[in-house]
């Protein structure tokens, strides 16, 4: 999705958006030859499905007014969920001390996917305090080693 098209549309929701919902994500994407509109929303204690069911009816109908996108759409409003990606900086500064996995492409510490507690992140590393065996360490990966992050509910 262009830049334009993604503010226009986050322009366009987030003003639907009740005090304690946040904006978590929003994409534009293809799934086999269905193009989904998806936004994805999260609160404190969570998001239940009358919240996700009455935002989307005041999103669809704003959408159907505006018309912002060109073509045939699904539009898909769900609950961020307890394992939320972390995409963007905002997402990644919200989990520091969360406890989170990483999967990188160079091994950290002897693993290609690490478990911990987020401490600390910047432009270009986050700081993960990981537990091998009984030690507890900190270990330091680059923003760019990382292929993909999730919070993770720990049990």
């Amino acid at each position: 999705m262009d830049k334009k098209l993604y503010t226009r549309l986050k322009e366009l929701v987030l003003p639907l958006l009740s005090p304690e919902l946040e904006l978590y994500d929003l994409s534009l994407h293809q799934e086999g030859k269905d193009l989904i509109l998806s936004i994805l929303i999260d609160k404190k204690g969570g998001v239940d499905l009358d919240c996700c069911v009455a935002l989307s009816e005041k999103i669809s109908l704003a959408l159907d007014k505006e018309d912002p996108i060109d073509s045939e759409y699904i539009l898909e409003v769900a609950s961020a969920g307890a394992e939320k990606a972390l995409i963007n900086s905002e997402q990644w500064q919200a989990a520091i001390d969360q406890y989170i996995l990483v999967q990188v492409q160079e091994k950290v510490a002897g693993y290609d996917e690490l478990v911990g507690y987020l401490r600390d992140v910047d432009a270009e590393t986050i700081s993960l305090e990981i537990k091998i065996k009984t030690q507890v360490k900190e270990v330091v990966i680059s923003r760019s080693n990382i292929t993909a992050a999730r919070t993770c509910v720990k049990l």
